[in-house]
Order: structure tokens, then sequence, then C-alpha cells
């Protein structure tokens, strides 16, 4: 017995999408390039560095990045909450052999 499983996505036109529309919060947003290095570590070859970027209105966005690509990124509303979160990772990351590394 064959099971037909329904597309995902809708199979016609969505009346509210268009390759032009850009939301009116993006077009506020700061540019990824001001965000600035936190810590930055490194083990056998690879990178791993957190930066951070405030966002008017919202909070401090925590990213983490691997060999310079954004893996997980997390807004808090609060520097001691964001620096917590980071540091937890850092130790974390010093416990499996990653060592401080120049930007």
């Amino acid at each position: 017995m064959r099971v037909t499983i329904p597309p995902i996505r809708p199979t016609g036109p969505v009346g509210w999408w268009s390759p032009d529309h850009v939301p009116p919060k993006l077009a506020n947003e700061r540019p990824v390039a001001s965000t600035q290095s936190l810590w930055r570590l490194a083990k056998s070859g690879n990178v791993a560095e957190v930066r951070v970027r405030p966002i008017d209105g919202i909070g401090i966005e925590l990213r983490y990045e691997w060999n310079g690509d954004m893996r997980v990124s997390q807004v808090f509303k609060s520097w001691p909450e964001l620096e917590a979160a980071a540091d937890e990772k850092r130790r974390d990351l010093e416990a499996r052999g990653w060592q401080s590394a120049p930007a």
C-alpha cells in the first residue's frame, strides 16, 4: 500500500508573500558588521568566537561563530544574563581543550 504525504509548502501562490518584501524591522537594524568580539578560542586549526551586538528596543544579541560562520544566536534583555551564558560556553569549550586565540 502506498501512502501519499501532502506537501509541506503550499503548491499555489501565497497572497501576502512578495520576493521584494522587506519587513520594516529588518530595514532599521544595524548591519551585522556592527558586532564586537567578546572572546575567541582555537583548537586544531578551528576558531570559535563569541560576538555581541545591540538590537535597539529588543536587547543584546549573542552570536556563536565557528570558523567565521554563525551557528547560534540568542537575544538577552540584560548584559549579566548574556555574560553568564557566554562564560558558561567558554568554560565548556576550555574543558574540551580549546585555548584563547588572538583576534
